[in-house]
Formats: C-alpha cells, structure tokens, sequence
C-alpha cells in the first residue's frame, strides 16, 4: 500500500528577479484553485477546506496575512483533514 498523496499542495511561482517573495499556486488535487500572494505584512490568500455544504466540494480558509511557514503549517493540517474526510 503506496503512501496517499496530499489534496493541497503549494508551488512557488517563479517571477520576476526584482521580487523578493514568490508567489504561490494553491493546488487542490492538481488543479490550481487559489494563489498567495506576499502583501506588506505577509502572504494572503484562500486554502481549500473540506466542506460537504459547499458546491465545488471545499470551503474557502483565510488564514490572514502571515509568513508562508505558517501557510505551510496549515496546508499539513488541512491534508490531515481531507484525508479524514475522504474515508466517509
């Protein structure tokens, strides 16, 4: 029995030089469905939370401006959580 794959994965965006903070696609199951963004105080952007009410299947999780480490720390908590979700 091989390892699960994460629903949510982040990938950085490569740009221009000039910018020092990437941005972020946020991948749920391989199809992008939002993107971070680095404002003046920290990333901004939407994670995919599981959701049964929601239409396309997954609520919208704003987190608020923070560090992309704490960005990360929540993607490794969302996984746990669709992974639950996905055993219903």
């Amino acid at each position: 029995m091989g390892k699960q794959q994460d629903a949510i994965e982040l990938i950085e965006v490569k740009g221009m030089r000039s910018d020092p903070n990437p941005r972020f696609k946020v991948m749920l199951d391989g199809v992008q469905v939002s993107e971070l963004y680095h404002n003046m105080r920290g990333y901004v952007g939407y994670l995919p939370c599981p959701s049964e009410s929601a239409i396309k299947g997954y609520a919208n999780l704003d987190i608020g401006e923070k560090n992309i480490t704490r960005y990360r720390m929540e993607v490794k908590k969302l996984n746990k959580e669709w992974r639950e979700h996905r055993k219903l």
